[in-house]
């Protein structure tokens, strides 16, 4: 009886040393945002952290590259995460150029990654030339020029008139 009541006491102790363990922390978990606000050079996205993987989180923000999967040794932001929700504002970028972004966040784990986001860019500012105007006649002329609208929807219209302050289109 003896032996019973020393064993069991052996087995509880061991189970409540076990049970006071506290799980290893993990990187933590979170999801990246939508890309908003694409520009030619901009764009903003972000992440949410649904699991800090047991320690606070020390950095959060977007990495980009214009490979896929980039990780924080590529461009990235860092942000104050406050409520779990986090919003990036990603400059400096190149226009008409596909990107990918994706959300991070590091504890003392380590740091964990949302899924990468493709987008692209807007094309750079239209480019223009004009030509020296041809059949020029007392009423009328002939304009011609060429446009380049790098990929942005582009008006395009011949400005004229009796001097440098046009006023005619």
């Amino acid at each position: 009886m003896k032996l019973f009541y020393k064993l069991s006491i052996f087995i509880l102790s061991i189970l409540l040393i076990n049970s006071c363990k506290k799980d290893k922390p993990v990187p933590p978990v979170l999801s990246t945002s939508s890309i908003t606000e694409i520009t030619n050079t901009t764009a903003v996205s972000g992440g949410r952290v649904t699991e800090d993987g047991g320690t606070p989180i020390l950095q959060c923000g977007v990495c980009w590259s214009t490979s896929d999967n980039p990780d924080i040794s590529n461009y990235k932001t860092t942000d104050n995460e406050a409520s779990g929700s986090f919003k990036s504002n990603m400059t400096q970028l190149a226009p008409n150029c596909t990107y990918y972004v994706r959300a991070y966040a590091t504890n003392s784990a380590g740091t964990g990654y949302g899924s990468s986001i493709r987008f692209k860019t807007l094309g750079d500012k239209p480019a223009s030339a004009s030509s020296d105007a041809t059949n020029i006649l007392t009423t009328s002329v002939s304009l011609s020029g060429t446009v380049n609208p790098n990929t942005l929807s582009t008006t395009v219209t011949f400005e004229y008139g009796l001097s440098t302050d046009y006023g005619n289109t």
